[in-house]
């Protein structure tokens, strides 16, 4: 869209729940888009440095923000008077995840974005479960629903790891044990689908 504005809205803000949900995003990031056809930023100081610069961004500027730095980045770009809403399309993956960050920066965002004029896809928000209180701060929104399917059983097998680098590993453990009970016929054969936070971690599980 960035490539299809001519630059015009060369930048683009996605806000995910957690850091190392950021961090793995962001691997997805470079191996898709490449370092060469983008800058990846991370960094709320990076990011007004990008938009006070008088030179328009030769390449679209894709940022990972939490809620919390999304709304830092509000914050410091209005007390500099700097309009980051004119240029910049946002993705709010995750919006059930409610806390006071989410709310206030949804707030904020939808009460600047209704001052001015909206361009195409500007604010693109993402939820198994979305809350119509917060699709109305942003006054019409168009919905788009995966249609229903039928689901399969689902066991559910909770455990607890000490640290997040022990994550992918438990995941592998799991996958094997769910394959030893099918080869000793406790459960039926089929496929076995591990979701997670990002591609890197689905190699290391791999």
């Amino acid at each position: 869209k960035a490539h299809m504005d001519n630059m015009k809205r060369p930048f683009f803000i996605m806000t995910q729940p957690g850091a190392s949900i950021i961090a793995d995003k962001m691997k997805d990031f470079k191996n898709v888009l490449g370092e060469n056809n983008a800058i990846l930023v991370q960094s709320v100081s990076k990011m007004i440095k990008l938009y006070k610069d008088e030179n328009q961004p030769k390449k679209p500027v894709v940022a990972l923000f939490s809620p919390h730095n999304a709304l830092r980045l509000l914050s410091e770009s209005e007390k500099l008077g700097i309009d980051i809403i004119s240029r910049t399309r946002f993705c709010l993956d995750e919006i059930h995840e409610r806390s006071v960050d989410t709310d206030v920066f949804i707030a904020k965002l939808s009460e600047k974005i209704k001052e001015q004029e909206t361009f195409p896809l500007q604010v693109l928000m993402m939820s198994a479960t979305p809350d119509e209180r917060v699709l109305k701060c942003f006054g019409k929104v168009k919905q788009l629903e995966l249609p229903d399917s039928q689901l399969f059983p689902i066991d559910i097998i909770p455990r607890e790891v000490d640290s997040k680098n022990k994550v992918s590993n438990e995941a592998a453990i799991q996958t094997v044990e769910i394959l030893k009970s099918m080869a000793r016929g406790e459960k039926q054969l089929g496929h076995i689908l591990v979701f997670t936070s990002g591609n890197s971690r689905i190699n290391e599980i791999t």
